[in-house]
């Protein structure tokens, strides 16, 4: 079941492209895999790795600031499933997220839509 379930995360982010709702996407695809306890390093260890690198790719190119919370939070959820996963990239990400947490700081206190009530 969870060879199966790793293999429909995959096709998932196969379709999808680099814009905001995308991110959104794979925030909320790669949450359901944590909070499922899907994910195992022997199935998924591809797949994440290549999510991994997405989303530092995003933080090195310095995307929309939107987007670039998304990428972190996406990075947060791998880490949480597997800190071997972030490992590899932790030279590369430390640098970025120093530079980034002020300006997501900035984004979160003084972004409108954060204060809405859902």
């Amino acid at each position: 079941m969870k060879t199966t379930s790793m293999t429909f995360f995959n096709s998932c982010l196969e379709l999808l492209t680099g814009n905001t709702q995308s991110w959104n996407a794979r925030v909320g695809l790669i949450s359901i895999i944590e909070a499922e306890r899907i994910y195992t390093s022997q199935d998924g260890e591809g797949i994440v790795d290549g999510l991994r690198e997405d989303a530092v790719r995003v933080l090195e190119m310095e995307a929309e600031q939107e987007v670039v919370s998304l990428a972190l939070d996406v990075l947060a959820v791998l880490a949480r499933l597997d800190y071997d996963v972030i490992e590899p990239v932790v030279g590369r990400i430390l640098p970025r997220l120093i530079l980034v947490s002020v300006a997501h700081l900035f984004f979160i206190f003084f972004n409108p839509s954060t204060f809405l009530i859902s």
